[in-house]
């Protein structure tokens, strides 16, 4: 499907779990690929999210004129357009439960994991923890245009995986770094937004961790984000223990879990 027929492809959403990453691309806020079995009343469609790197499944998982040909689709349509952008692996989910991703690919040496996925509740404070030896700057701010730091680019790898321009997520998205001595130590922002939700992206510099950073910042983009009248959301895989804490440090909920599988091309 072309960008400009991917809102066809949303009624496929309902009944499914709320995932940003795919509702972000159908409402043209993420890049992205669309590939369904009718481009006109799409009844299964398969949803690649750049910033993710990975794929969703979403509609009818019974539709077996596109399930039946899915595998061989990848194989011989997709495949060759991954790696024209540097990727071997094929991650994928099923936006419900219904999706059997170890059936519909059978013949593939698959490789699964589980999702967590945390949701903002109504009695959250976002009360940021003290900055012990840093300052918090807001992207997109007057001081942050205006001021160079060391290691930007680490900052500016995390919008441009995820934002088709800097302006876009300065006019749709929040976040904020963390400086010390003019050097960025860590970055959290909206990765993927919808007219409801903003899902929450974060990384602190290892040698900075387990220093207050990453609850600093990811308290005050969830302010932000509060305030502005959104929901957070906060999608880790279940073994990373230290993402799980802070999403519940947060005063976050934990909403649901699901699973993924990926495979070599």
């Amino acid at each position: 499907m072309s960008r400009n027929q991917f809102y066809r492809a949303i009624p496929l959403l309902e009944n499914g779990h709320p995932h940003p990453e795919i509702q972000s691309v159908l409402e043209c806020n993420s890049l992205g690929w669309v590939f369904s079995d009718r481009v006109e009343s799409p009844k299964t469609a398969l949803v690649w999210c750049k910033g993710m790197n990975g794929f969703y499944l979403i509609g009818d998982e019974s539709n077996d004129d596109f399930t039946g040909k899915l595998d061989d689709f990848i194989t011989t349509s997709i495949t060759p357009k991954m790696k024209e952008l540097g990727m071997n692996e094929f991650e994928v989910s099923g936006h419900h439960d219904k999706w059997n991703l170890h059936s519909l690919f059978a013949s593939r040496e698959l490789n699964p994991w589980d999702q967590m996925v945390y949701v903002s509740s109504d009695s959250e404070s976002h009360n940021e923890e003290p900055s012990n030896g840093f300052q918090a700057v807001k992207l997109g701010s007057q001081e942050w245009r205006s001021q160079e730091f060391l290691n930007s680019e680490f900052v500016y790898a995390h919008i441009n995986q995820f934002w088709e321009t800097h302006e876009d997520f300065y006019e749709k998205g929040y976040g904020y770094v963390a400086i010390k001595d003019f050097e960025i130590i860590g970055v959290c922002y909206s990765s993927f937004v919808t007219k409801k939700v903003h899902a929450i992206g974060i990384e602190t510099l290892p040698q900075h961790h387990k220093r207050g950073v990453g609850t600093c910042l990811a308290s005050l983009v969830a302010k932000d984000i509060a305030q502005n009248g959104y929901s957070s959301y906060w999608d880790c895989s279940q073994s990373n223990e230290a993402s799980r804490k802070l999403a519940l440090r947060l005063g976050f909920r934990q909403f649901h879990l699901y699973q993924c599988v990926s495979f070599s091309l």
